[in-house]
């Protein structure tokens, strides 16, 4: 079954006014589409477009954004097909579109054991690695890391390896991955206060 993927860079414009046009577009023609079953509508990072209204709308940029959360209050409403919203920052998201959600699923993040094997199938296996390479460690050490931010580490660790010069200290060692790790783990709160600031 196709589906439809709506990317907040796609779907909010430049221009004060379009971003509802947007809405107002896609929506018609998934409409269409999930009336015989043909599609999936899909909002990937969903906070950008179903973030929080201003309730002292001053600018208008604040208004239109405020009508455009109406608007995307009514097409949730009124839409016949399978909507899916992803995020990873919920919290961001207004409160009044909860209400029009069926179902929400969360994807609590992987347990100690299945972090471990996250680590351990991200580095493959033909990779250059060191003797103090320690899954278990690392599984315990980044506890709230999902299966992206291991794979992100381990690419970010892998990269740093393959550019040494010393065409021998080139295997992935513990404390590359454990820098790459880091470096994520800071990505990920610079990101949450820049959201909740």
């Amino acid at each position: 079954m196709p589906f439809t993927s709506l990317c907040r860079l796609a779907s909010v414009a430049r221009y004060v006014g379009e971003t509802g046009k947007n809405i107002e577009k896609v929506f018609a023609e998934a409409e269409g589409l999930a009336r015989s079953m043909e599609a999936i509508l899909v909002f990937d990072e969903a906070e950008g477009l179903f973030g929080r209204r201003n309730a002292e709308a001053a600018s208008s940029v604040d208004k239109h954004a405020n009508l455009d959360s109406g608007l995307l209050l009514y097409w949730l409403e009124h839409y016949p097909g399978l909507c899916i919203l992803t995020t990873n920052a919920r919290d961001a998201i207004d409160s009044a579109f909860f209400r029009r959600f069926r179902f929400m699923v969360e994807f609590s993040p992987p347990d100690r054991a299945t972090r471990a094997k996250l680590w351990e199938a991200s580095l493959p296996k033909l990779a250059p690695r060191s003797d103090d390479v320690d899954f278990q460690s690392l599984a315990s050490e980044f506890e709230k890391f999902s299966g992206g931010d291991i794979q992100n580490a381990v690419i970010r660790a892998a990269s740093r390896a393959a550019l040494r010069s010393d065409e021998g200290k080139r295997c992935i060692c513990m404390a590359d991955l454990r820098d790459a790790a880091r470096t994520e783990r800071s990505k990920a709160d610079e990101s949450l206060q820049r959201l909740y600031v």
